[in-house]
């Protein structure tokens, strides 16, 4: 009887762990990909939801293909957290680098393209900025506040940003220009996943996440076969982004006895209640306004400047994490 209670409380425990993958995965996709204006898993889903005989499981469909390749970043960046993390604002840090470097490396080699600026951008200047500290934590943080206003603000600002960053799109390289309308549906589209990941998070990662050693194992291995096949290509430089990651880990693992601020974001007492979830549903139209009024007077912002600029701030928050964490080690 101890035995089946233990079996199934351990269970429950596992797929709590899995919801908690299940809407990082989510978080951290809506702002790699689609805040983020990646090409191909735009206009994928526009073309799921415009050319399809059946738009909802077409969308469903490239979705869900999406969400299951970002779980492999966000079990790696949770049981990274789970296992090294000492609670501090550096280790969250440098977690969110590893998992950065993993979304750029494991599937598709993009850090290797350009070294040294590919080690920095997107890597830390996309993914620990926008994706970890301006999605995974502050988003969380202003639900876990249960203030409307605030969130409903939160959601505004940030679809404001979308339609600012959108722009990117004509006046880069690529030269693939999306209207308006398209902005519009790819807001309404992929802002719900913002909604499921959070509500996930909240509901499913009440207690902290604590994988076991097994799973560490199995995550780390698979994803070490993954970092294999893509970087076996570009030696000498996958050495060092190897070096790095084993670094940042060392780091984290050094500090790990420190109390530190990330346990009411780890562990909320009380779930946020589920109208504020929906706040984000009514703000996609102020992307939509935005990137046309940028469209209209053919304007951009200045990623000639932007990027640099966040590429320098993630690696200085890095470069500060990681000495942060030896010392106080």
């Amino acid at each position: 009887m101890v035995w089946g209670v233990a079996t199934s409380n351990a269970v429950a425990a596992f797929a709590r762990r899995l919801a908690s993958v299940a809407g990082t995965a989510m978080i951290l996709l809506f702002f790699s990909e689609f805040l983020f204006v990646n090409d191909t898993p735009v206009r994928g889903l526009l073309q799921a939801a415009t050319q399809s005989p059946r738009p909802v499981l077409a969308i469903a469909a490239h979705l869900g293909q999406l969400t299951l390749v970002y779980g492999i970043f966000a079990y790696l960046f949770l049981c990274v957290l789970g296992r090294f993390g000492s609670r501090s604002s550096a280790s969250l840090v440098l977690a969110l680098a590893v998992m950065g470097w993993s979304v750029e490396s494991l599937v598709v080699p993009v850090v290797y393209e350009a070294p040294p600026w590919s080690l920095m951008w997107p890597g830390l200047g996309w993914h620990v900025l926008v994706d970890g500290l301006a999605g995974w934590v502050l988003m969380r943080r202003v639900l876990h506040r249960g203030r409307p206003a605030a969130v409903a603000l939160y959601f505004a600002a940030l679809e404001l940003v979308w339609g600012l960053w959108a722009s990117w799109a004509w006046i880069g390289t690529t030269g693939a220009r999306l209207e308006p309308r398209e902005v519009i549906l790819t807001a309404v589209l992929a802002t719900p996943l913002l909604v499921v990941g959070a509500w996930l998070m909240d509901r499913a990662g009440a207690m902290r996440f604590r994988p076991s050693r097994s799973e560490v194992f199995m995550v780390f291995g698979f994803c070490a076969l993954l970092f294999g096949a893509s970087g076996r290509g570009h030696l000498p430089l996958a050495l060092v982004l190897a070096g790095l990651v084993g670094l940042s880990l060392l780091a984290m693992a050094r500090e790990r006895a420190r109390p530190g601020a990330l346990v009411p974001l780890l562990r909320p007492r009380v779930p946020p209640p589920g109208y504020l979830y929906l706040l984000a549903a009514l703000t996609p139209a102020v992307a939509g306004v935005t990137y046309a009024a940028l469209s209209a007077g053919g304007r951009g912002i200045p990623t000639d400047i932007i990027v640099p600029l966040m590429t320098l701030a993630g690696a200085a928050l890095y470069l500060w994490a990681l000495v942060a964490a030896l010392l106080r080690a």
